[in-house]
């Protein structure tokens, strides 16, 4: 049997990893003094491999002293498997957005975070893996619990596959700090990533027009959220399309007029968020592009006929003759 007393922390957790175990092997935790393993602190299980932690916040924890201990119901033999008793007192502060880099050394069982989030936002915290033979898990301890452990905690992600990354999308319910504890299934070295993203909220975009044949562009921007997204087009016209990594929107050749109702996308690990808003292509005959059928147009096309510039090809043959002239003048008198 081993205690801990937990006092004045941040972040605080214990963990104890057991090592080539065998079944009818168990490790428990109690957060009482008083060692009531019959109603083990945490969900302990025989067999192997298994990682039992508690995390509390130590200015608010109910229990200041843990107990673990190792035991068999002898169907594992007389001598215990060795195991690990690892205490962290210590949390990286990562901020939303930012990206944290860590390795486990071998055998060790976890690492703590603690991130300030915002009531009713959306985020999600997110461990990269970068070491195949891994299998880390990731749990989450939200500023308003007291204590927390494997079993009871604001939101976990164990995805039992060396190698595997773990994702916990959330709503922070208060603003405050929320922490997060990050464990080393198999014990061996393990180089990863932690980062908690903020969901992308888009800047509302206003109804555009733009004009006929000449190129639009537009890049839309964020109110919030943890970059980089990636931006998708929902809806508009077949020949739009949006840059996947800035979120340029570019139509190279508006056409025909009317009214098209373009949206798009941005999308993170937290979630996406989309902007809708209406293209109005201007009249053809408006050459100069100015929003009105003036002899100001009359002259402009009439140097681009001159001139023969695929604008002044109205009717889109090749060419530039006399039909271009009519077609121009019947749009003229439609617009």
């Amino acid at each position: 049997y081993y205690t801990w007393e937990i006092l004045d922390n941040d972040w605080a957790s214990v963990g104890v990893r057991q090592i080539g175990a065998v079944a009818g092997e168990d490790v428990d935790i109690s957060a009482s003094r008083t060692c009531p393993f019959g109603t083990p602190y945490h969900l302990s299980f025989f067999g192997p491999g298994s990682v039992d932690f508690v995390a509390v916040n130590g200015f608010r924890d109910a229990e200041r002293f843990h107990q673990a201990r190792a035991f068999s119901d002898g169907t594992g033999g007389t001598v215990l498997s060795p195991y690990i008793i690892e205490s962290r007192f210590f949390a990286s502060v990562a901020n939303v957005g930012a990206t944290l880099t860590d390795t486990f050394t071998a055998n060790d069982v976890l690492d703590n975070f603690r991130t300030p989030v915002v009531a009713g936002k959306v985020y999600a915290a997110q461990v990269i893996n970068n070491t195949a033979a891994a299998d880390l898990d990731l749990f989450r301890f939200a500023s308003t619990r007291v204590d927390g452990r494997r079993g009871v905690n604001d939101g976990s992600s164990a995805v039992a596959t060396p190698g595997a990354d773990e994702t916990i999308v959330f709503t922070a319910a208060a603003t405050g700090t929320d922490g997060f504890t990050v464990t080393n299934e198999t014990g061996v070295t393990a180089a990863y990533t932690f980062k908690v993203w903020l969901r992308p909220l888009v800047t509302a975009i206003p109804n555009l027009t733009t004009c006929f044949g000449l190129p639009f562009t537009r890049t839309p921007t964020l109110v919030e959220g943890s970059t980089p997204v990636t931006w998708t087009k929902i809806a508009g016209p077949a020949a739009l399309s949006v840059n996947p990594a800035t979120g340029q929107i570019t139509w190279a050749n508006p056409a025909p007029a009317g009214n098209y109702v373009v949206t798009v996308r941005a999308t993170n690990p937290a979630g996406f968020d989309e902007e809708s808003f209406t293209l109005t292509v201007g009249c053809r005959a408006d050459v100069n592009c100015d929003g009105e059928a003036t002899f100001d147009d009359i002259q402009a096309f009439v140097g681009l006929y001159n001139a023969s510039n695929p604008r002044a090809d109205f009717n889109n043959d090749g060419e530039w003759t006399f039909d271009d002239i009519q077609l121009f003048v019947s749009l003229y008198n439609a617009c």
